[in-house]
């Protein structure tokens, strides 16, 4: 009975000042959507890469400019093999080449995809990116393979399944007719890796070389793969392995005079 009762007297309040309790009720409801903005926004980075079940191991190594106090993320290929083979307490590592040029023919029309990574077949592993469908036994080596997550193969593939079926991509005016050897598992938005198509290291370096070329540079892919001055498009992930030092693995690389590890 007292609840009804307050509500009436709330209603007649609210009708004898209609001016005020709009201006209230116009400001309660703004300050809880700016509340629910806030609070989407703090949650979502708070699960940045929370999908990673290695994410407390997995480092990033960076590049470190001294003399303008820089920070970059792109390094040369040769730092993966040479830091993994150099410090014992790297488990596995990886080689990201990201490509953002990249189109795909659906039907005659080509559709420009900016998310497109070039990597191993262990990256799935290392960042617990499950395969869905497919087969990564050969990605390594394999002249004209391409992976898409599940989002992109729906889009032009619809409701069939795309592995072993041919798909065109084009890059710097040239066609490369490439074979769906698997469907991943999309990858959350709130990720640092971005990535709705995947091909491996090699398509990676042709890409490079088909880029610097334009540019008159003609360097070969052995080149980029062992210049630690002129490789430096690539960004390396490190797997530690458990119980690790970060600490004592900088300080090492450090004393190397090599690079250094950012989570």
């Amino acid at each position: 009975m007292n609840i009804r009762n307050n509500l009436l007297v709330s209603f007649r309040h609210l009708k004898a000042d209609k001016t005020n309790s709009i201006i209230n009720i116009a400001g309660l409801t703004l300050g809880l959507a700016i509340v629910t903005v806030v609070l989407v926004f703090v949650l979502n980075e708070l699960g940045y890469n929370q999908f990673v079940p290695e994410r407390n191991r997995i480092y990033r190594l960076l590049n470190y400019n001294a003399a303008d106090n820089n920070t970059w993320a792109n390094t040369p290929f040769i730092a993966g093999e040479t830091i993994a083979d150099q410090f014992p307490e790297v488990e596995q590592f990886v080689h990201q080449y990201n490509i953002y040029d990249i189109e795909i023919k659906k039907n005659s029309e080509f559709i420009a995809e900016p998310n497109m990574i070039c990597t191993e077949s262990n990256f799935f592993s290392m960042f617990g990116i499950h395969v869905l469908h497919g087969s990564l036994s050969d990605f390594d080596q394999a002249q004209k393979e391409v992976l898409l997550s599940k989002s992109l193969a729906k889009k032009y593939f619809g409701k069939q399944n795309p592995v072993g079926k041919i798909m065109t991509l084009r890059s710097h005016g040239k066609e490369f007719p490439m074979e769906v050897a698997a469907v991943y598992a999309d990858i959350p938005e709130n990720s640092t890796i971005k990535a709705s198509l995947i091909t491996n290291v090699d398509f990676g370096m042709q890409h490079l070389r088909n880029s610097l070329i334009s540019m008159g540079d003609n360097s070969d892919n052995k080149h980029f793969r062992e210049s630690w001055e002129d490789g430096q498009f690539f960004t390396n992930y490190f797997l530690l392995k458990k119980g690790a030092s970060v600490s004592a693995i900088e300080k090492k690389n450090e004393e190397a005079e090599c690079r250094t590890f950012h989570r």
